[in-house]
């Protein structure tokens, strides 16, 4: 039992026990390779055999500076193990290795540095001289710390696939780590035991923590500015599928026109001209295209028009196209697209009288204004805490992006957006100040 014990509360064998754990909490997300366990179990052996002889054959070096350098390159070897361990045990990338292994390292030497202040402070006098029970300390933070590191962090970290951050957290931290790994080795060197230095240590450790935690809200932003991204792509295709479709359908129906125009003329039947200017002004309708000024703001309203025909949805529009020659296809799709889709989906449910969409660009206050109003059914949106307007649609998510995109593209542009819902309208307003005055073609 004593024999036991002593190995157990061996520090070089403590440190083995306590750095592979924290490695394979840090790595219980990834798939383990064929034979794992095995690599897994030589790679302990090994860091813990060369751990425990450098601890008791070469720890006691006479020069205070000799035995810092030592210390850090036994630390770097007995990491460098560990990490290749990881790497043979589980599949992971030489990236994903370091990153989760630097948690791992941090996790180790944060309940390293909280039991040294606890033998410092509160077990003064009691462990001082007893090896053997600052083990056992060691061994009840790391019980606590460990499974607290786990839910809190890394279990997310896995559960929402967070994208590892290498430039904005694994750098940071790994600098951060080596700092507090150096100043401890030099202070253990020269024997300075201080209370305040652990502190110390455990603060670097916490801003570790707090850098790789980052990486859910970073991660969060990214998602979302990738789904606008997707967004735009999406309404960029079919801003060019639709013109080549619409140059397509205006070309047969001129055609159509003039081939009925001929008929018309030259037959003599009274029946076969009423015939004929039947089928024209059927044709006609899909002669009205939209004429702005502005190409992209044509496909898009020309396409939406058609939409909101069949959904019986009345669209009107007033647009000086050429006043948004500052903006690119792909946002006039993008702005124009979002508008147009939320206006259908709020005009779907009601009333036909009251399926009415309005969109106006003009020029106003030395800017360029973009106003699109529409009914909607008074549960559509509600206020948020921010004074803003949300969705509470089902889709929220995609409703949200929609909006996002339409501000996005206003910052863009050195342009602000304005929501406001007032009874049973819906208004949306974008203004460009500085843009009243569209180049000359």
């Amino acid at each position: 039992m004593k024999f036991i014990l002593d190995i157990v509360t061996d520090s070089g064998f403590l440190f083995a026990v306590q750095l592979f754990l924290a490695e394979w909490i840090t790595f219980s997300g990834k798939r383990m390779r064929k034979l794992g366990v095995l690599w897994s179990a030589i790679g302990f052996a090994a860091t813990a055999a060369i751990s425990v002889f450098w601890t008791n054959a070469v720890f006691y070096i006479a020069h205070p500076t000799l035995s810092m350098l030592s210390n850090i390159f036994r630390y770097v070897v007995l990491f460098a193990l560990a990490a290749v361990a990881m790497f043979a045990t589980f599949e992971c990338s030489v990236v994903e290795t370091a990153f989760f292994g630097i948690l791992g390292y941090t996790m180790q030497h944060m309940a390293a540095s909280v039991s040294w202040l606890f033998s410092l402070t509160a077990l003064r006098g009691f462990v001082e001289h007893n090896v053997k029970l600052l083990g056992l300390v060691t061994i009840a933070i790391c019980v606590i710390e460990y499974p607290l590191v786990y839910f809190l962090l890394i279990r997310r970290m896995y559960r929402k696939r967070i994208k590892l951050a290498v430039i904005s957290v694994m750098i940071p931290s790994s600098v951060i780590l080596a700092i507090s790994i150096v100043m401890n080795m030099y202070l253990t060197a020269y024997r300075w035991e201080n209370p305040v230095i652990e502190v110390y240590h455990i603060a670097f450790c916490a801003i570790d923590f707090f850098l790789f935690a980052s990486m859910f809200d970073n991660s969060r932003l990214t998602e979302e500015v990738e789904d606008i991204e997707n967004i735009v792509d999406k309404q960029k295709i079919f801003g060019e599928r639709s013109k080549e479709s619409i140059d397509a359908i205006n070309i047969k129906y001129h055609d159509m026109k003039k081939q009925l125009g001929t008929i018309m003329r030259m037959s003599s039947s009274e029946e076969l001209a009423a015939y004929g200017r039947e089928i024209a002004e059927k044709t006609g309708d899909y002669d009205i295209l939209a004429n702005t000024g502005n190409e992209a703001l044509n496909v898009t309203f020309t396409e939406y028009a058609a939409k909101f025909r069949e959904l019986g949805i009345k669209f009107m529009y007033m647009a000086d196209g050429k006043m948004l020659s500052f903006m690119s296809a792909a946002d006039i799709y993008s702005v124009f697209g979002n508008i147009l889709d939320n206006a259908a989906e709020a005009a779907a449910g009601l009333p036909e009288e009251l399926r009415v969409v309005d969109v106006r660009v003009r020029a106003e206050g030395g800017g360029v204004l973009v106003c699109a109003e529409n009914y909607y059914a008074g549960g559509g949106v509600k206020h948020s805490e921010h004074g803003g307007l949300v969705t509470s649609k089902r889709d929220k998510d995609m409703h949200g992006y929609g909006t996002r995109s339409i501000r996005s593209v206003a910052e863009k542009y050195g342009g602000t957006v304005n929501v406001s819902a007032d009874g049973e309208m819906f208004s949306l307003n974008m203004f460009f100040p500085g843009r009243a005055s569209p180049p000359d073609r």
